[in-house]
């Protein structure tokens, strides 16, 4: 299912359809445009940069060109994310991530980060990745350059320049398994910067994603939870 949405360049190309129920994948356009008919077993994902996925009969992602005739690109992976910015992260079994282009060509292997080892990379959101080692999350721009240290215990994809994050100093009270946590978010721009606060105990929720420079918070209002944005 696709939706609408703000930003042209990130659009979707194409989308999988089948034309019977036990039917082969094919492709079609917003505006109806066939791509291609019945080429695919699996379900492919939607076509963003020219590309899309589908998994093969080991289960393992297949990247192609979005064409009358598609071609395969790299090799099998494990995990693949979306392009972005002809970007994209993938891992084939049994190996770290790493950054390839739209032509498949490994760009950066992500092992290690600041002489840590990398356990999990997420996909790439306005060009900056969370990325785990151990027990915390820090961050990576789209050439793998460190922009968050993992000094966090949670860390939050990119969105409207902004992350949002607990750090590590409130290991303790994260833990914790029984009442409210008395927790402090911290905001932080996309060099690592901290921009502001945001204390758990002004809200009893908050949301995870800025939209248009607005993050969705909850305060408890006569026993009731009452949303709005700050």
């Amino acid at each position: 299912m696709a939706s609408c949405g703000k930003d042209e360049s990130r659009s979707v190309e194409y989308v999988p359809y089948q034309e019977t129920d036990d039917g082969r994948w094919s492709m079609i356009s917003p505006s109806g445009e066939v791509l291609f008919s019945e080429e695919f077993k699996n379900a492919p994902t939607v076509a963003k940069e020219g590309r899309f996925m589908v998994r093969n009969d080991a289960g393992l992602w297949e990247i192609y060109t979005t064409e009358a005739k598609p071609k395969k690109i790299g090799s099998e992976y494990a995990y693949a994310s979306c392009f972005e910015d002809g970007k994209a992260l993938v891992s084939e079994r049994n190996d770290y991530v790493k950054i390839i282009d739209l032509n498949g060509k490994e760009l950066k292997k992500l092992d290690k980060i600041g002489n840590k080892i990398v356990d999990a990379v997420s996909s790439f959101s306005e060009g900056y990745a969370v990325y785990q080692t151990g027990d915390f999350y820090g961050a990576i721009d789209d050439d793998g350059k460190e922009v968050i240290k993992p000094d966090y215990l949670v860390l939050y994809p990119c969105s409207d320049g902004k992350f949002i994050g607990v750090n590590k100093k409130y290991e303790n009270e994260f833990n914790k398994k029984n009442g409210k946590k008395k927790l402090t978010y911290d905001v932080l721009d996309t060099s690592g910067k901290k921009l502001f606060e945001i204390n758990s105990e002004k809200y009893s929720n908050t949301g995870t994603r800025f939209i248009d420079g607005l993050l969705t918070v909850a305060v408890e209002k006569d026993g009731k939870r009452v949303l709005g944005t700050d």
